[in-house]
């Protein structure tokens, strides 16, 4: 347990069944919130059922797995301090995507989390494998409107292109 009272977890993970690596975080770390559903614009979001950080994306993932192995990516994930600290800063992010050939809206409010071990993880794996990976963006999705997975937000770069503003909440 960290100082400041956020959770830590140093075991390894693993990939789960779609490729990807996230961090698990037990549904205190997300506080109370608002409820089981959230009204931004008159429209319903619903709460998250389980929260995490998404470290590698499947796609990151299939690049870096394919120079290294797992085992050298859980030295590397096992050297740091994994410990995710909540901002309080939220933004309703946006993003139209395809679903079975048709369009899907889809809408998260998400809080921006501090984790330099992410930061660190990355920029380990991407020098060891020599494979350039965009700086991530820890992050924490609360409600979802759309898709219950969410949305994706790989580097400060596609948050800057999905931020539709930023939601004046205090939980």
């Amino acid at each position: 347990m960290h100082p400041d009272g956020a959770a830590s977890d140093h075991r390894w993970p693993g990939f789960d069944a779609t490729g990807s690596l996230l961090l698990h975080l037990p549904a205190s770390f997300a506080g109370p919130g608002a409820g089981l559903a959230f009204t931004v614009n008159g429209f319903e979001f619903e709460r998250k059922d389980e929260f995490h950080l998404t470290l590698l994306n499947r796609t990151q993932a299939e690049k870096i797995r394919s120079v290294l192995g797992e085992p050298q990516i859980a030295e590397c994930f096992s050297s740091l301090r994994w410990y995710p600290q909540r901002s309080g800063e939220y933004w309703l992010i946006y993003k139209h995507k395809a679903r079975n050939a048709r369009p899907l809206e889809t809408w998260s409010v998400i809080e921006v989390v501090s984790l330099p071990a992410m930061i660190e993880f990355i920029e380990q794996l991407s020098r060891l494998a020599r494979v350039e990976l965009a700086p991530p963006f820890p992050h924490l999705t609360h409600y979802v409107r759309g898709d219950r997975h969410g949305i994706g937000i790989e580097s400060p770069s596609v948050f800057d292109e999905l931020r539709v503003r930023q939601l004046p909440l205090a939980w």
